[in-house]
């Protein structure tokens, strides 16, 4: 059979083969060393020899493959160790010799030297990839197309090696195509392994660059104290200020995230302390929100009231908000703090304790799910530590606190742990 592209015309020369018994490497070199003399000067040419048992083979016919440019590559089916004459061969050829015990692992071995001996992978910028891949793309396995610039090191400058970012060796991956009766198949694709995206500093979009993260394409990164993917720090503050006092939580977020808070009462808004109604709410890298329960909104250091139609609610405005802690702190400093004497000041919420947990997404939406589900105040069965201690339980799947009843025999049981300090509003609210 002559040198062809046709599947067909190979696959029927294929079945015109009859076999009388025995190897002979020099007849099958010969045969193909003549089909490749008649094929176009301009393309590389390769033979490839398998082989699942031993022949001789004389020098000459290694020196005719040698003086006619030809590479041979070798492949071994067996399972013996190895086959001394094939790798010879491949050797004296400039080919690789390659061993193989099943039909997969022989088309893994074609697909291997089609990719490292057919495609020119001369790589200009040193960078790990080859300049034809980050020209032509590199199709993922989610069916994704990456480009980079070849004449760059590190395309979208975030400190990594596009090589980094994309594995340089494509992998046999099974790609599921359906036709437009929803019929399916499957076909064989090489796809290439993303670590991160070379177009892209910030492939998740967590506000983390990938150079920095340690999982660029999660959101958050990965803790070794917790063994987990974690997106923040949790923070349960309770404090006996005033007449009963007050528990709630601080959520301080590591990545640019959205926090769903469409079934809290209400809340206000991050640093201008605005009121707000419930809403979908951004949060960016470092940034903070309190949680927390109140009977009332009313006449809380001046800050704008909410209403409340809840028959639920002991009393008017009542309920689980965001950020009113911080909004009554900035509004009291507001009123009530005289540079001149500035030892004088005293937070509203100064007198606490309070123990922090680095916590995952999982941890911080169970949360938020909690109190939209129990967004109400009941003096005895969800007043502000009730909330902040249960929900805090739920997220961490453990009874960690059950002095719920007020927020003075929470702050002493919070006291009570090793790591408990007292939290500092002025950093976040008016510093």
């Amino acid at each position: 059979c002559p040198l062809t592209d046709s599947r067909l015309t190979a696959i029927d020369a294929l079945n015109d083969i009859y076999s009388s018994g025995g190897t002979s490497f020099i007849n099958a070199i010969h045969a193909s060393i003549s089909a490749l003399e008649e094929s176009d000067e301009s393309h590389k040419k390769m033979i490839m020899l398998i082989s699942d048992g031993e022949a001789s083979v004389n020098s000459s016919t290694i020196q005719l493959a040698v003086t006619n440019g030809i590479v041979i590559n070798t492949v071994y089916i067996g399972y013996s160790s190895s086959s001394a004459v094939l790798q010879d061969i491949a050797e004296k050829t400039g080919g690789e010799y390659f061993k193989a015990t099943t039909a997969e692992e022989l088309v893994n071995v074609c697909n291997e030297i089609a990719i490292r001996q057919k495609i020119d992978l001369t790589d200009r910028d040193n960078d790990g990839l080859p300049d034809v891949y980050e020209i032509r793309g590199m199709k993922t396995s989610n069916g994704a197309t990456l480009y980079s610039d070849p004449g760059k090191t590190d395309t979208d400058g975030d400190g990594l090696l596009d090589g980094d970012e994309v594995e340089a060796e494509p992998f046999l991956h099974i790609i599921k195509a359906f036709d437009d009766a929803g019929a399916s198949c499957d076909f064989n694709a090489y796809v290439f392994s993303m670590n991160s995206n070379p177009n892209n500093p910030d492939t998740e979009g967590d506000g983390i660059n990938d150079g920095e993260d340690n999982r660029p394409t999660i959101k958050g990164f990965y803790s070794a104290e917790v063994d987990d993917i974690v997106t923040g720090e949790l923070t349960i503050v309770s404090c006996t200020n005033y007449f009963i006092g007050h528990s709630f939580l601080v959520y301080r977020s590591f990545v640019d995230d959205t926090l769903d808070f469409t079934k809290l009462a209400g809340g206000y808004e991050y640093m201008t302390w605005d009121k707000m109604e419930p809403c979908v709410y951004e949060i960016g890298i470092n940034e903070y929100v309190t949680i927390g329960s109140t009977f009332n909104s009313r006449g809380n250091e001046g800050i704008e009231p909410f209403e409340s139609e809840s028959e639920l609610n002991d009393g008017d405005g009542g309920g689980i908000f965001f950020n009113r802690e911080f909004a009554e702190e900035k509004n009291r400093y507001d009123k009530k703090y005289d540079a001149n004497k500035p030892e004088k000041y005293k937070q509203r919420y100064g007198k606490n304790k309070a123990f922090s947990r680095l916590v995952t997404e999982s941890q911080i939406t169970e949360i938020i799910r909690y109190c939209g589900d129990n967004e109400y105040y009941n003096f005895v069965s969800n007043n502000c530590a009730n909330v902040a201690a249960t929900s805090w339980n739920m997220a961490f799947d453990k009874i960690e606190f059950i002095s719920t009843l007020s927020p003075g025999s929470l702050k002493d049981e919070i006291g009570e742990k090793s790591g408990s300090f007292t939290f500092d509003m002025s950093e976040i609210v008016w510093e």
